[in-house]
């Protein structure tokens, strides 16, 4: 899965659960001010359900976000057992050269932006040092099993 792609879906499920917070008025979008349940946005007095939204996304993107947990989790394992950490600082160093790049807008503004907390930058920028650090020291490819359904998806033969 494509760090693009997986990050397209982390916005998506950011703009789900920050749905009611922002309004948006243009072309017959209706903001919903205050936290309605169930719905993702009103458009020309027409709900979409946050369950509509949250099946397309699925349906779209789940192969994508079902690998880049399988990559995640085998990044962490591999990391474990070769012992390869990375260090706050790294992090911190890594947070701070991505704060000069975007100027003159701050990290929070970006942040928000991305529907992303500060922790979930810190793991992903954690999680992409380990994998640099392991690709470095010439780590074996882990044992990758595609996990898709067989019927939908034939390339596993």
């Amino acid at each position: 899965m494509s760090l693009i792609t997986y990050l397209s879906f982390t916005v998506l499920l950011g703009i789900l659960s920050a749905s009611s917070t922002g309004a948006q008025t243009s072309a017959g979008r209706e903001g919903l001010g205050t936290a309605v349940q169930g719905v993702a946005a009103k458009v020309e007095g027409h709900s979409i359900r946050t369950s509509e939204v949250e099946t397309t996304a699925l349906r779209r993107y789940r192969q994508d976000i079902l690998d880049g947990l399988i990559d995640n989790y085998l990044i962490e394992r591999e990391s474990e057992r070769l012992q390869v950490t990375v260090s706050e600082t790294e992090i911190d160093d890594q947070v701070q050269a991505l704060v000069e790049a975007i100027r003159p807008r701050t990290l929070e503004e970006g942040l928000k932006q991305h529907h992303q907390t500060v922790a979930e930058l810190r793991d992903d920028l954690r999680r992409r040092r380990l994998v640099l650090k392991l690709a470095a020291i010439g780590a074996p490819p882990g044992h990758f099993v595609h996990a898709g359904d067989r019927e939908q998806d034939q390339s596993w033969r």
